[in-house]
């Protein structure tokens, strides 16, 4: 008898267990790993996370705060907010209902022009994310290139076009897979190739050549080591501060707070300005040697416009900002 009240009791709380993590029966998510919380979406291949533990509603909140009030303190600054919405902020089995955090950032900057990168279908979702990793792939970060000049530079901004679609001879075992120790993905990395224009590249304060390995990669040297890092290898790693300068002194300077959802499009987005940072602020200080003040940096870089772009992992940080 008593061993039959455990069993019940130890079935209720897994039956618990399941529905918190999103395993009931008729639901998307299908284990991948469990004790990592690692799920396939809809047994289709694509990896995905549950999105309450990123939903951190007062860091949020905080986050926002901070910024709304030091921004606000210039009249003629415009400020702009992009989530990129992942399995990170949405619940994958409600798909075609605004995430909580979408909600959130709504409410939170009403001073400030917002926009998501919209998926309301896992065929979205698998056209837009890498299958093993929790970045947006070529076509999803493309997707955000064009939201962000459009809300920052409108509909008559001319944009940079792809010249090509290169699918490099290897295969991308992103951050789910090493995650899990797996190297079976059959994803092979594939990029969009652009014409940009010239622009002088600083990180860290410090001139260098370029920001990622672009070139090398359309050269073929390519690190072939199965679980290589190929988004942060191609596009470039999370620094500080990325800065980039067109010299054309007719356009304006601009601050990007992102983290590497931005590494994609950092050169596309930089071409439509005279000067872009690039700010990580989970780098900043030690790449830098000092705290970031933003009120300063908006004086002395003669910044007209302030972005926030990240996904939910940058808007659950509580960053504050001065």
């Amino acid at each position: 008898m008593k061993r039959r009240w455990i069993a019940g009791i130890l079935a209720i709380l897994l039956l618990l267990q399941g529905a918190a993590f999103g395993e009931e029966k008729d639901t998307v998510y299908q284990v991948a790993s469990k004790k990592l919380r690692i799920y396939d979406l809809a047994g289709t291949g694509w990896l995905i996370e549950p999105w309450k533990i990123y939903f951190l509603p007062e860091k949020t909140k905080t986050q926002a705060k901070s910024f709304n009030k030091v921004t606000g303190a210039f009249k003629k600054l415009d400020t702009y907010v992009y989530l990129v919405e992942s399995s990170r902020s949405m619940n994958m089995d409600e798909m075609d209902a605004d995430s909580a955090l979408w909600m959130l950032i709504r409410e939170s900057y009403p001073n400030s022009t917002i926009g998501h990168l919209e998926i309301n279908s896992i065929e979205t979702y698998c056209q837009y994310f890498y299958k093993t990793d929790h970045h947006w792939n070529y076509r999803g970060s493309y997707e955000g290139y064009k939201a962000v000049i459009r809300m920052m530079l409108g509909e008559d901004e001319p944009l940079l076009e792809p010249i090509e679609t290169v699918e490099f001879p290897v295969n991308f075992n992103g951050s789910f897979n090493k995650q899990m120790k797996r190297k079976n993905s059959d994803e092979p990395f594939t990029v969009y190739r652009f014409n940009y224009p010239e622009m002088s590249v600083k990180i860290n304060g410090k001139t260098s050549k370029t920001y990622g390995m672009q070139e090398k990669y359309f050269q073929g040297k390519i690190n072939k080591q199965p679980l290589t890092n190929h988004y942060e290898g191609f596009y470039g790693g999370d620094e500080g501060l990325v800065e980039f300068c067109t010299g054309d002194d007719s356009k304006e300077n601009v601050i990007i707070f992102s983290n590497s959802f931005s590494n994609a499009l950092d050169m596309l987005v930089a071409s439509h300005f005279n000067h872009t940072y690039f700010i990580d602020m989970r780098h900043y200080k030690d790449d830098m040697g000092e705290k970031l003040d933003l009120t300063a940096s908006i004086k002395k870089w003669k910044i007209s416009k302030v972005m926030l772009l990240g996904d939910p992992y940058f808007f659950k940080w509580g960053t504050t900002y001065r």
